[in-house]
């Protein structure tokens, strides 16, 4: 299994706009991908910063999640390049 770990920043006014697109669009439409096995979100109020992390069957699966950005970007999160991980731990 992998590991895709997004970071962003995001405007702390645009905040409960942002968690509710979460909860309510991002992660129902997320459990109906291929592969898809898992998906986390946290954030840093203070700094306006938060991290998704996705857990994926296969690398490929995981490199292919593109969708799903376009709402956030237009409350104003900025993302940074994705990173993939091999699962090798879980508890």
């Amino acid at each position: 299994m992998y590991l895709r770990v997004t970071h962003g920043r995001y405007h702390r006014d645009h905040e409960a706009a942002i968690l509710r697109l979460a909860r309510e669009v991002l992660l129902p439409n997320a459990r109906l991908l291929p592969g898809f096995r898992g998906f986390q979100v946290g954030i840093d109020r203070e700094a306006g910063r938060l991290v998704g992390v996705t857990v994926w069957e296969t690398r490929e699966y995981a490199e292919a999640l593109a969708a799903g950005r376009g709402p956030f970007e237009a409350l104003g999160v900025e993302f940074e390049a994705p990173l993939i991980y091999e699962l090798v731990a879980s508890a």
